[in-house]
């Protein structure tokens, strides 16, 4: 049996980040955690931190704006899943400079992941703001848009157990 990749997962308290920790936990997979220290400290937050350590996730503290940290994070796993929020989508860049300097990652999935920017029906102001987020990041990207992604393989990584 293949050995699972080890993955750390950013973003982990938001609405999709904590769905992935559990479904990446629940799969067998070592799975890390990057949180803020100031995380910690909200008690509907810290509850999910707690969840996540109880499903044997290694919580890891530290944020996009440390470098050092977020190399220091990266250099223990072979996949990084970003799972942040719209308004840090243009951050991501962080996330890659330090993929690219820990040297190890296999495999990245930016938050957007699955989203052809092209094609959203946002309306304005949500899609400038979409767009001038984005950018940079799908200047050092190549995006892959696969709109089955989002119903299908999405649905099986976060409910396992479907049968579809």
């Amino acid at each position: 049996m293949a050995e699972k990749s080890k993955i750390l997962i950013i973003g982990v308290t938001g609405y999709i980040g904590k769905y992935t920790v559990a479904a990446s936990a629940k799969s067998g997979h070592p799975t890390f955690a990057l949180v803020r220290e100031c995380t910690v400290s909200d008690p509907a937050k810290g509850k999910l931190i707690e969840n996540f350590k109880n499903l044997g996730v290694t919580v890891l503290h530290g944020d996009l704006y440390n470098h050092e940290g977020l190399v220091k994070a990266i250099k223990q796993v072979d996949v990084v899943i970003s799972t942040v929020g719209s308004l840090q989508l243009g951050d991501q860049v962080k996330i890659i400079a330090a993929i690219k300097e820990a040297g190890n990652v296999k495999r990245f999935l930016p938050s957007e992941f699955g989203s052809d920017a092209d094609r959203t029906n946002a309306v304005e102001p949500a899609r400038s703001a979409f767009f001038e987020t984005k950018a940079p990041t799908t200047a050092l990207l190549v995006i892959i848009c696969l709109h089955w992604y989002r119903q299908y393989r999405l649905l099986l990584l976060l409910l396992p157990e479907t049968k579809l």
